[in-house]
């Protein structure tokens, strides 16, 4: 656990006064302060007088980080990918009609060159322009992560682990002839473990809908019946059969999959990595890149008759997936990009990283500083709210959900957030560094139009203040700004939630009840197509949208929220402990006299509740306390990154050398190929179940599908506090 002394607050807040004479500039003021003017971060009369010394704080999109001219966006949000190579455009099947609909002949596969933006399959059949159709996509992906019976490299693999030889692969060719026939009843178990799985995440999410609980327990016998059936066919006697080959040889199954230990490439000689290791990789994945998916076109992948998704007779034997956004948006704003129009060719159109691509805890502190001000917490004063240093906490001491975030914002902030609003933040008014500039009654104020010069986030926006006694709707600014002109803020390409539960997808209407559960009290489908909102007020938001993706992955980012939290109060805490009048009033908002300090007990107090109280007394500047504890876990997470982390799955990282080690010519943007390609390892190493366990450790796994896109899985329903929830979620 982290803990600052006086010089490391002394340092930290030199940074902060750094950030906050640019952000000053920015906003071309003054600040009357002779130590601390408004000035350029960089050049004559800058704050920082070298170009690669690490002074100030990082701005939350990332600009700035180089300080060269022309250098500004490197690594940046909300800019194109770089490229290493030109793309080149192969071969695709598309799905061909002959004879045009209703004709004899049968649609059939058909290669042809994909042309970029082109109609793959002429105007008027299945595909339109921009989409791809190309089922090797499912195929790699089934070689690389098929563990089952069916895969020789996988019975080979755990042959060898075992410490089994197996010269000319005779053993693994038997084993793989007797699975042939028990192939199908391998097929209905995987059926009915899927069927399980969605039935038990239905049943959890409403505990008291008794029809939920009766299928979840039918599911539950139908996959032991599944299993059954399979062990009385793989093994009617000792000795001959699948299984005792299986056992003879020393393979085990977990499910339908075989078993490999999970082995240290040192030769095992250290301990093995578990799935908390893939969890925090995928953390650290999130915090690298984000493409934004729509308006471009989409993959379509046909599945192959061995797939264990085809359905035989189906006319949806195929997955679809959307393709990436092309085309930047200045500064993070929306941009519509009709497919029709897209010329992937182009030099100039490329997806969108909207994270910033350093490892700077983006998925906490967001990479949009309209975004961060919707996560911060504050409290009222009678001149607007005020920030208090922390992130927004929810009711059970975590992340702040959706409901809760809307709450805040509309009480607080005067601005009335809807479900419309969670896939696209509405811009603000705002500094580099995350704070909102107020208004002329010290509320946030909601962008509708970036003025005369064409720039958003500049003194001629058209702005609307935040109201909490009339909460202002982004959405609907009718009768805000003009009597009879209906008006709505601009958006940031950035989402307050990108993972949702498909129930509790936004579209249409409200499902009208009030407790979790699509059309209660039987969770039927709803004959309107609404969706469960109080399901979506559930999800988890954090700084990057996708917190919710699975259980583990929400464990992560609880970590990371409460260590933020956790350091602001031990800031508060070591200040006062310096007795240092002028240092303590640095980071005071109403400063204290001697006299006062005095006062104070010879020790602070050690119990938790009365420390609290002691703190909350004096008026603390937030956002230097937000700063502050924002620099640690920042610093933190970089230890674990590179420390512990990356260069376990690459040793050859360079070893960060200061002054030294910063290459202000190498642009930290990360390449396409990086982002859409290599780094995806992280996939196979997930298991196929999510290991809980209470505070008694006794266990309480659920399947990986359980724990995806389910925030009420972490969260149980009983109202656990969520460092409990994290803690056994992370348990693996």
């Amino acid at each position: 656990m982290v803990t600052y002394i006086k010089s490391d607050l002394d340092f930290i807040l030199k940074q902060i006064k750094i950030a906050e004479a640019d952000a000053a500039f920015r906003q071309g003021i003054s600040t009357g302060d002779p130590g601390n003017p408004a000035k350029p971060l960089f050049g004559p009369g800058g704050s920082i007088p070298t170009y690669n010394l690490s002074w100030g704080l990082r701005t939350v999109d990332g600009s700035y980080n180089h300080l060269l001219p022309g250098q500004e966006k490197w690594g940046a949000s909300d800019t194109p990918f770089n490229e290493l190579m030109n793309p080149t455009f192969r071969t695709v099947t598309v799905m061909m009609d002959p004879d045009g609909p209703g004709g004899p002949a049968p649609t059939m596969p058909v290669s042809m060159p994909y042309t970029p933006g082109n109609d793959v399959d002429g105007p008027g059949t299945f595909a339109n322009p921009g989409d791809v159709i190309d089922p090797t996509l499912r195929v790699i992906s089934n070689l690389l992560v098929d563990q089952t019976l069916a895969n020789p490299a996988a019975i080979l693999t755990a042959l060898q682990n075992a410490g089994v030889d197996d010269p000319g692969m005779v053993i693994t060719g038997q084993i793989a002839a007797l699975y042939v026939p028990l192939k199908p009843l391998f097929k209905i178990y995987e059926q009915a473990a899927r069927t399980e799985a969605s039935a038990a995440a239905a049943a959890a999410a409403s505990p008291d809908n008794v029809p939920l609980q009766d299928a979840a327990a039918a599911a539950r016998l139908a996959l032991d019946a599944a299993w059954a059936g399979i062990e009385a066919a793989a093994g009617p006697e000792p000795g001959n059969g699948l299984f005792p080959l299986l056992a003879a040889n020393g393979i085990t199954l977990d499910g339908i999959n075989v078993h490999i230990p999970n082995f240290a490439p040192d030769e095992g000689l250290s301990a093995p990595f578990n799935s908390w290791f893939t969890l925090f990789g995928q953390f650290f994945d999130h915090g690298l890149d984000l493409v934004n998916k729509g308006g471009s076109g989409t993959v379509m992948i046909p599945l192959s008759p061995d797939d264990p998704l085809y359905v035989e007779g189906s006319n949806t034997n195929f997955m679809v997936l959307t393709r990436a956004t092309v085309g930047p948006g200045p500064d993070g704003i929306m941009v519509d990009n009709p497919s029709t129009t897209i010329d992937e060719s182009a030099d100039n159109v490329r997806p969108v990283n909207t994270t910033t691509s350093y490892v700077d805890q983006n998925q906490t502190y967001t990479s949009h500083p309209s975004h961060q001000v919707f996560l911060r917490q504050y409290a009222a004063t009678a001149g607007g709210p005020v920030s208090t240093g922390n992130l927004i906490e929810g009711a059970n001491g975590g992340m702040a959900t959706w409901g809760e975030v809307k709450a805040q914002a509309a009480t607080l902030l005067g601005i009335q957030l809807t479900d419309n609003d969670v896939g696209k933040v509405p811009l603000l008014r705002t500094d580099p560094y995350g704070n909102f500039i107020p208004g002329d009654n010290g509320y946030p104020q909601i962008i509708y139009g970036i003025g005369p010069d064409g720039i958003p986030n500049t003194d001629d926006d058209l702005v609307v203040e935040g109201y909490p006694a009339n909460p202002v709707d982004p959405s609907n600014l009718f009768g805000v700004v003009a009597p009879a002109i209906p008006t709505e803020a601009i958006r940031t390409n950035h989402a307050f939630l990108a993972d949702i539960a498909h129930n509790a997808v936004p579209t249409g209407l409200a499902d009208g009840d009030i407790t979790i559960g699509l059309g209660n009290p039987d969770n039927g489908p709803a004959e309107d197509g609404s969706y469960d909102d109080e399901l979506l007020d559930a999800h988890f938001v954090a700084g990057d949208g996708r917190a919710n993706e699975n259980i583990g992955l929400t464990a992560v980012h609880h970590v990371f929220h409460a260590e933020h939290n956790r350091l602001a109060e031990h800031t508060k805490a070591t200040v006062l402990e310096t007795r240092d009048l002028a240092f303590i009033n640095e980071w005071l908002v109403v400063d204290i006299t001697q006299a006062q300090l005095n006062a104070l007990p010879a020790t602070l107090p050690t119990n938790a509740v009365a420390l609290k109280a002691l703190l909350d007394s004096f008026t603390w500047d937030g956002e230097r306390i937000f700063q502050a504890a924002k620099f640690g876990t920042e610093m933190q997470y970089q230890h674990l990154v590179f420390e512990e982390f990356a260069r376990k799955v690459q040793p050859n990282i360079n070893v960060f050398l200061v002054p030294d080690g910063f290459d202000t010519m190498m642009d930290p943007t990360i390449f396409a190929e990086f982002a859409h390609v290599v780094y995806r390892f992280g996939h196979s190493m997930l298991t196929e179940s999510i290991d809980q366990f209470d505070p008694n450790f006794n266990p309480n796994h659920i399947s990986l599908i359980q724990g995806f896109l389910n925030p009420t899985a972490f969260t149980s329903t009983d109202g656990v506090d969520d460092g409990i929830a994290a803690g056994a979620s992370s348990a693996a």
